[in-house]
């Protein structure tokens, strides 16, 4: 943008804080960045799965925060072992 001389034109936001992209915050180029951590993607995703497989859609929904009320009902509560 700012080689096209249009910079402020539009407003981007940016995926990871790399140093160019906090450098172009710092510019006012780029108007935020999402800075996402993968190694919580893949831990939280897998945790939840252990939740749900042990507890029940409901309660592991419950213990990460969520209301099991505004969960869909097509599953259900078909994962808790017994």
């Amino acid at each position: 943008m700012e080689d096209a001389g249009r910079a402020g034109e539009i407003v981007i936001i940016g995926n990871n804080m790399l140093p160019e992209t906090a450098a172009a915050i710092a510019r006012g180029t780029v108007a935020a960045s999402i800075w996402i951590r993968e190694y919580y993607f893949g831990y939280y995703a897998a945790a939840a799965i252990a939740m749900v497989a042990r507890l029940g859609t409901a309660e592991a929904l419950t213990l990460l925060g969520f209301d099991p009320a505004r969960a869909s009902s097509a599953s259900g509560d078909r994962h808790r072992r017994s």
